[in-house]
């Protein structure tokens, strides 16, 4: 038997266990965890979601569960069913790190996912006039499929202006703040406003 279930039970219990006070300080707040195709697949993650809600967190509002594009769209036939089930338990889905892998853009329409994640090798290249015609065609795809889309890896001024210039307003990356422990972000001012 592999380690690889085992920890994830224990890193998701711990994460329901973080969200509601998480979510209590920061309403607005969402705790994002990666999962592979295959952990999604033999429903071991929906299994071991159900037994770690308990008294201390009564729903899972808040939860954003992240798979790869390619991951997701090639290595899953029954992905709806296992994802409409995480869905009934208030779990967002994410497709991390798009345009990154291959996709089958029929495929993503059928899908019942609402996030997508554009890959940090898009941000790092912003400069570059046919990165950008890129980016502005995925804003564009996801707008048409009704998607929420983040950014990850802005690490400048310029990265950030550029995609709020193309009306992406939701991203991440270290110019925004540097990952830390949990009980350090619960200790943020609730007035905090990254640069």
């Amino acid at each position: 038997m592999g380690l690889i279930d085992p920890l994830t039970e224990v890193m998701l219990c711990q994460i329901v266990d973080d969200l509601k006070p998480l979510r209590e300080r920061f309403p607005e707040a969402k705790v994002a965890f990666n999962v592979s195709a295959k952990q999604l697949s033999n429903r071991r993650i929906f299994r071991i979601l159900t037994n770690c809600i308990d008294a201390k967190c009564s729903s899972f509002e808040g939860l954003v569960m992240e798979v790869t594009e390619t991951e997701l769209i090639q290595g899953m036939e029954d992905a709806n069913l296992q994802l409409e089930l995480l869905i009934g338990l208030g779990i967002e889905i994410a497709i991390d790190d798009f345009g990154k892998g291959y996709s089958s853009l029929a495929r993503l329409g059928q899908l019942p996912i609402r996030k997508l994640k554009i890959d940090s090798s898009f941000v790092w290249s912003v400069q570059d006039p046919n990165t950008v015609k890129i980016i502005q065609a995925v804003l564009a795809l996801a707008r048409a499929l009704h998607m929420e889309v983040n950014v990850e890896g802005v690490e400048t001024f310029f990265q950030r202006d550029v995609l709020l210039g193309l009306g992406c307003n939701k991203a991440k990356g270290f110019l925004f703040a540097r990952p830390c422990l949990w009980q350090t972000s619960c200790s943020l001012p609730r007035t905090w406003k990254p640069a």
